[in-house]
């Protein structure tokens, strides 16, 4: 897994890196290692809200479907778990879906070579 760390109006330091690398290697549970997550880190301008709010945008490139999350918060350290919680949630999902699909398809094949069709495919 290649992870990509940009910041926009603010500065990454070693610390900011390196916490959010941490963070991440929790999506190596969905992802292979061709796949790309890009992390985009930064301070919103909004000038309806007062204070420094901070963003964080997770981006994750794999086999060519992305996958996008985007959160904002007081803190860049708050913005980063609330985002990377998110994406864990929305990355299982997919993968609880996919399997579903699968487990549902092989059941459908598996009858149909016992001759056991469902009546909603019969005519």
């Amino acid at each position: 897994m290649n992870i990509i760390i940009n910041g926009s109006h603010i500065q990454i330091t070693d610390a900011i890196r390196e916490y959010v690398t941490k963070k991440l290697q929790a999506l190596d549970v969905f992802v292979d290692d061709t796949s790309k997550v890009v992390a985009d880190l930064g301070k919103t301008t909004n000038h309806h809200k007062s204070g420094d709010i901070f963003r964080a945008e997770i981006h994750v490139h794999s086999h060519g479907v992305m996958t996008r999350v985007a959160k904002e918060a007081e803190d860049l350290y708050a913005a980063i778990d609330i985002a990377q919680g998110e994406m864990v949630d929305v990355l299982s999902a997919k993968k609880d879906k996919k399997q579903t699909l699968w487990r549902k398809g092989s059941q459908r094949i598996k009858a149909f070579a016992h001759g056991l069709v469902p009546k909603k495919w019969r005519r």
